[in-house]
């Protein structure tokens, strides 16, 4: 617990005349690794500027106690087993309740990837909220739950926190606005204070017609003057994605997949798209939109 209690030291951030007038309920999927505190970390910071709920949920596997045919065992091993999870989820969630986060825990026993499913479906959050592992790459069950998941994904960075100064991009083409929700990138946005970067990456060099080919957006909450457009060439989206992140110091990339596919995700971290040290080059919060 050690790692943890040094984690969740976390500074209070002045928001200055920024107001928090908009409520999210925000799933974080914890497996007690260090990558799964980071992404608490961060999650309780985003529920403090945005004024949001949390909801832990943790899947403990099941096997260990299917590999015994002594009831008694069972038995004591299930006990044993959730003591542990307890004192870890309420111990963490003493922690976000000093914070003045409202905050609730569940956890289950089986299939980690199918519990994850049922009970998002369940709950019906407005983000789901897990992160990657230290080594930057996003673990088999994630991709798995990419894949079965439409709707809004938050992977964390390495490190980070939400904060009142972060830069919020929003990758957006000329079908960005019809086919995604962008309420949740302008209600994350009317927390901080830079203005909402939106980023158009074009591949063709003979159609290169600078920010005019950027599709205007009206920010329902802020004024024109809050948005801030930029144009890139480059040879493939993934590409120039990651040279606007680096070039512009970008802390939360927003990008759109397609509905019940990870292929928004697969172009940034599939090793098999581009090489890997693409994707370990993207350490900051990548926010996934479902198609509406």
């Amino acid at each position: 617990m050690g790692f943890m209690k040094t984690l969740f030291r976390i500074k209070n951030s002045s928001m200055g005349d920024v107001q928090l007038n908009s409520e999210y309920n925000f799933l974080v999927l914890l497996d007690f690794s260090e990558a799964s505190y980071i992404s608490l970390k961060f999650a309780i910071t985003l529920s403090k500027q945005v004024g949001g709920n949390l909801r832990l949920y943790h899947v403990a596997d099941g096997e260990e106690m299917a590999r015994t045919d002594n009831h008694i065992v069972a038995l004591r091993s299930v006990d044993r087993m959730n003591n542990e999870i307890e004192n870890k989820l309420k111990a963490i969630v003493e922690m976000i309740e000093e914070e003045g986060i409202r905050v609730i825990y569940e956890y289950s026993y089986g299939n980690v990837k199918n519990k994850i499913i049922n009970h998002i479906a369940t709950v019906k959050p407005d983000m789901v909220i897990l992160g990657r592992s230290i080594q930057n790459r996003v673990g088999k069950i994630t991709k798995h739950f990419l894949k079965a998941y439409s709707g809004c994904v938050l992977i964390t960075g390495v490190e980070s926190e939400f904060s009142p100064n972060m830069n919020i991009s929003l990758a957006c083409s000329k079908t960005t606005p019809d086919n995604y929700n962008l309420s949740i990138v302008y209600g994350l946005h009317q927390s901080v204070k830079p203005p909402l970067s939106i980023i158009n990456v074009s591949t063709d060099y003979s159609g290169h017609k600078g920010t005019e080919s950027v599709v205007p957006l009206q920010h329902p909450k802020k004024t024109e003057s809050t948005l801030q457009y930029h144009h890139s060439l480059s040879s493939n989206v993934a590409e120039g994605l990651i040279e606007h992140v680096s070039k512009d110091k970008v802390g939360m990339l927003c990008i759109g997949r397609k509905k019940n596919s990870n292929l928004g995700l697969k172009k940034i971290f599939s090793q098999s798209s581009i090489p890997s040290e693409i994707i370990k080059s993207i350490n900051i919060p990548i926010l996934l939109l479902a198609k509406k």
